[in-house]
């Protein structure tokens, strides 16, 4: 080893590191990592991503890149020798960081199998050990904080861009949760039919059936889909284990961008009276086209992205509460 990987290996270890585990759906995971980044960064920490516990169940480097030095973006060998050796809280965790179990309590939180303590820390804290440890889910936090720090890796974004760009510029799209949320899709399809009539269509859910109903009923409508969702038979898509991961990753960053490409987004509360996470995360990248840009690489031209970043003046869109 030269003299100048020796240095840049020494501080390496000589840092202080926020591993961040999150769990839930992909808003949850990015709302958890935002959480842990704005910590990371009060405190002059690294932050160290693993999104092996959330939906994606995948390194989070094989969709994303970062050229800040003070993310990883997954926890490769090396890494993992070097947070293996420090100080951890919670204590609990010191010598099984990638091996512990957890279990969802009545309080929303994740908890260690063994000792039922929660696998967090307090974020008002400043803490001595060199490694703090969260393992969460749950929304709450803006996730375009780290969004805005990424770009998708080429091979994403090019698949990405093929599937969106055939819809042109002037769709709109609908996203429907109905499968552990349950929506009332009938009703709010009647309450748009007028607004899209004409147009072409795009309808991204998480219920087969609910997709194939929109076929049925937008008769005036071009109705299309971008991303081959599963049946999952009710279970919630961000917990559905596919035989092939980054596939199903890639079909849900397709929805992703296609309704934040979107000249109106529509999109409605679940029956439980929320919004769902997903539709927020669309909707907060919708009114941000720079943000989209960027994660599709600055050099980017707009034709080569999606309609998203075409628009230059704001746009809205429709929220009806089901009564």
């Amino acid at each position: 080893m030269n003299s100048n990987a020796f240095m840049e290996a020494k501080a390496i270890i000589m840092q202080k590191y926020l591993l961040c585990m999150p769990g839930g759906g992909f808003n949850d995971t990015l709302c958890q990592i935002a959480r842990c980044l704005r910590y990371a960064e009060k405190h002059n920490r690294r932050l160290v991503i693993d999104t092996l516990r959330s939906s994606l169940a995948d390194n989070f480097s094989r969709y994303f890149l970062s050229d800040d030095k003070f993310i990883f973006l997954s926890v490769d060998d090396d890494l993992k020798n070097v947070l293996d050796g420090l100080t951890v809280h919670p204590f609990f965790l010191k010598g099984k960081l990638t091996t512990f179990k957890t279990e969802y309590n009545k309080d929303d939180k994740f908890v260690d199998g063994e000792t039922g303590l929660p696998v967090s820390f307090d974020f008002k804290k400043e803490y001595e050990e060199d490694l703090l440890v969260h393992c969460n889910l749950g929304g709450g936090y803006n996730p375009l904080k780290i969004l805005n720090k990424l770009c998708l890796q080429p091979a994403v974004a090019a698949h990405v861009s093929a599937k969106i760009r055939p819809l042109g510029r002037d769709y709109c799209a609908v996203h429907v949760r109905n499968t552990d949320y349950r929506t009332d899709y009938m009703l709010f399809f009647k309450s748009i039919q007028a607004k899209v009539a004409g147009r072409t269509l795009l309808v991204c859910s998480d219920d087969r059936n609910c997709r194939e109903a929109a076929r049925k009923f937008f008769t005036e409508c071009k109705v299309v889909t971008v991303a081959d969702i599963p049946d999952t038979g009710g279970s919630p898509l961000h917990f559905y284990e596919a035989s092939d991961m980054y596939r199903k990753n890639l079909d849900m960053l397709t929805d992703l961008f296609a309704l934040a490409g979107a000249g109106e987004l529509f999109f409605t509360r679940v029956a439980q009276g929320v919004y769902s996470g997903f539709s927020a995360l669309a909707y907060a990248l919708h009114r941000r086209p720079d943000i989209v840009k960027r994660l599709f690489g600055e050099k980017a031209t707009p034709a080569d992205i999606c309609p998203a970043v075409l628009r230059s003046v704001p746009v809205w869109f429709f929220r009806k509460k089901i009564r």
